[in-house]
């Protein structure tokens, strides 16, 4: 993994209470700020991950949901089950 040097501004009272943060948990402020962003970066990477891949919603025979928020993925599901419960009242 290659580093590169950073410069940033920052308050000075916040990069106090990070260094010594960083000190008190035995790392560097960088080594800090390193993993912080890491973390960050992995949870907006799962943010945007689909929820069902696309090989899947082919094999259902669905469309790509784009956009979708959580009441509108709950809202659909919802409706999925409502008209399989349909379906079995049919049969």
């Amino acid at each position: 993994m290659e580093y590169v040097k950073l410069t940033l501004r920052v308050d000075r009272e916040i990069v106090k209470q990070g260094k010594l943060h960083a000190k008190n948990s035995g790392t560097s402020l960088s080594r800090l700020f390193d993993r912080l962003l890491k973390d960050w970066v992995s949870e907006q990477q799962q943010k945007d991950r689909p929820i069902i891949s696309l090989e899947e919603l082919d094999r259902l025979g669905l469309q790509e949901p784009i956009n979708m928020t959580d009441h509108q993925i709950r809202e659909e599901y919802a409706q999925y089950l409502l008209s399989k419960q349909d379906k079995r009242r049919e049969s």
